[in-house]
């Protein structure tokens, strides 16, 4: 997971996912960080869950060829510059790397919003 572009008022920066091909990804927004533990996935949940905005499903298309989910930000960032917005994958059909027993969570990736 990872952001490509400046989070700047106007523009329209992306959120790229890689993952394995034909799979569903479930992608977090949150506004504030954490770093606790979920039982049934492998690694760190690095988002609040109480702050969470959204739970988006997105189909992977493979390692090689990541979707790209494309943001546009307002004109106007007034009021907002400097909110965090916490990313992170989780894909629940996914073994663990690690431990097979558990499913894989991803990386965490930040959108900071700037003048």
């Amino acid at each position: 997971l990872a952001v490509a572009g400046n989070a700047i008022a106007g523009v329209t920066c992306s959120i790229v996912l890689h993952g394995p091909s034909n799979t569903t990804a479930l992608l977090a927004a949150s506004l504030q960080p954490s770093l606790l533990s979920l039982p049934a996935f492998e690694g760190q949940l690095w988002l609040d869950p109480s702050a969470l905005l959204a739970l988006i499903p997105v189909g992977t298309t493979g390692q090689d060829t990541p979707v790209a989910l494309d943001v546009h930000l307002p004109s106007s960032l007034a009021g907002l510059e400097g909110v965090c917005f916490e990313l992170q994958a989780f894909f629940p059909t996914v073994q663990g790397a690690l431990d097979p027993g558990k499913k894989f969570a991803g990386n965490v990736a930040e959108v900071i919003l700037r003048l």
